[in-house]
């Protein structure tokens, strides 16, 4: 493995933990890490979350609460409260990028193709 190699891997074991996505984030991304550095982040992925914006995000693209005080990482459920009053759990992921914001009795769920 090349010195090249390694420091994309290094990168990706610590951020990922799965090839697939190394495999995306290489392909997505023209930069090319330093040669001096161990670990590397690609500026496409820079943007990090905390439970301070995502509290605000909550606030000012839905009319749901979020009710979860501590953020670990976007494969964590957070629990909120819709506008209907009752709790349900999405991850921010799905949140946000899917447009799921409200409980499943408000916003029931897409069929599966």
């Amino acid at each position: 493995m090349n010195k090249i190699a390694s420091i994309y891997f290094l990168y990706a074991s610590s951020c990922y933990n799965e090839e697939l996505k190394l495999i995306k984030t290489l392909n997505g991304c023209q930069e090319k890490p330093p040669q001096n550095e161990t670990v590397w982040r690609c500026k496409k992925m820079n943007k990090r979350w905390t439970i301070g914006k995502i509290k605000e995000f909550v606030e000012n693209n839905s009319e749901s609460k979020l009710l979860t005080t501590e953020y670990h990482g976007f494969s964590q459920k957070l629990l909120f409260k819709c506008a209907c009053g009752s709790n349900f759990e999405k991850t921010f992921t799905k949140f946000k990028n899917k447009h799921q914001r409200k409980c499943d009795v408000c916003q029931p769920p897409k069929e599966s193709r």
